[in-house]
């Protein structure tokens, strides 16, 4: 099964890549992150004409997520973090595979969770993530996103200006 996962930053803005990339690569499944749509607001119409189903997790302006599939997936769950129900995470069964869609928050710029609100989101996160993936060991699962995590100099676009 070939999988692509991109973090479109806005679905409407990439159709005509996204419909580049169902032409050229056709792949069973597609899961997008950013997609800056509310649900009733979604291409969905423009993925339904290439034949694929839209699973969505949508929120306007920011965030979002999508997975966007040839099958029908047998289930189809959102999960919320943190209580703030902002669109990062869903979850559908395709044949034996629970494919996820996940975009963890960015943290802000300074990494340190005593005066950066956004930086203590993004740990929250990434532990109730850390937990709910610890529950579901058994599960064959394949996990796509944007993760938000660059542990390298070469991870990221200019590792001098981004140090912190």
């Amino acid at each position: 099964m070939q999988i692509v996962s991109w973090n479109v930053n806005s679905v409407n803005v990439r159709k005509p890549l996204l419909s580049r990339l169902i032409e050229e690569i056709s792949p069973e499944v597609i899961c997008l992150q950013e997609t800056k749509s509310d649900n009733s607001s979604f291409p969905t119409d423009f993925f339904e004409k290439k034949n694929y189903k839209c699973c969505l997790n949508g929120i306007r302006s920011y965030n979002g997520v999508a997975i966007i599939s040839k099958q029908e997936p047998k289930k189809f769950l959102c999960h919320d973090y943190c209580g703030k129900k902002d669109g990062r995470h869903i979850e559908v069964e395709i044949g034996d595979y629970k494919i996820h869609s996940v975009y963890v928050p960015a943290g802000g710029d300074e990494p340190d969770p005593r005066i950066n609100k956004k930086f203590q989101h993004k740990l929250d996160f990434l532990d109730e993530l850390s937990e709910f993936a610890a529950k579901r060991k058994g599960d064959k699962m394949v996990l796509c996103g944007d993760l938000n995590v660059a542990p390298y100099e070469e991870d990221v676009w200019s590792h001098k200006q981004l140090r912190k």
